[in-house]
């Protein structure tokens, strides 16, 4: 009896040491998976934040485009304002001219 309960004794201490070895392995795996996992939410964060980067990097080159076209359009109406204020300007001069010839031949 002697033998079997030195036996099972040594069992029970490599048992034990094999439970306290594994459940130091499974501890290590779930720090490891616990770290994938940390890195994977990372990269899908940094995914998400190019995404957006890229969004927002096409929106201000549409608005910078509809910036630089409303300035071409203000550009293109103020020479026609001013080409319209010679116009009028000449236009008062002939009806100058011509009322004073018109006040000319009168008297």
């Amino acid at each position: 009896m002697g033998v079997i309960f030195y036996l099972s004794n040594n069992f029970c201490n490599a048992a034990s040491a094999f439970i306290h070895i594994f459940i130091s392995i499974l501890y290590n795996e779930l720090a490891v998976l616990e770290f994938l996992l940390t890195e994977y939410r990372c990269e899908e964060n940094a995914t998400t934040r190019d995404g957006l980067y890229v969004a927002e990097r096409k929106e201000h080159d549409e608005t910078k485009q509809a910036l630089l076209k409303a300035q071409e359009r203000n550009w293109e109406l103020l020479r026609k304002v001013d080409d319209s204020e010679k116009t009028i300007n000449k236009m008062l001069e002939n009806a100058q001219r011509f009322l004073s010839c018109f006040y000319y031949l009168d008297s």
